[in-house]
């Protein structure tokens, strides 16, 4: 089985309303393809295909918290 090739983690934040009220988030890509998704009011992992909208995956993983999403930035170090 092949070694899958490391590639360096891509951060982004997350701007979201929940309740009513604007609150923000962080979203990481791992390894190229797993989208982890972390907010105060819950955590969600996928798996992207090279067909994913990073767009549509964090709304739906948002969606699922009860969430939507306002919009998303590139983290800058």
């Amino acid at each position: 089985m092949a070694k899958k090739k490391s590639v360096a983690p891509v951060r982004y934040v997350v701007k979201y309303e929940f309740g009513g009220s604007s609150h923000y988030g962080a979203i990481q890509i791992k390894d190229g393809d797993r989208l982890h998704l972390e907010t105060q009011h819950g955590r969600k992992t996928a798996t992207m295909n090279p067909k994913s909208d990073l767009r549509s995956l964090a709304m739906v993983l948002l969606l699922e918290l009860g969430a939507k999403l306002v919009s998303i930035d590139l983290h800058s170090s």
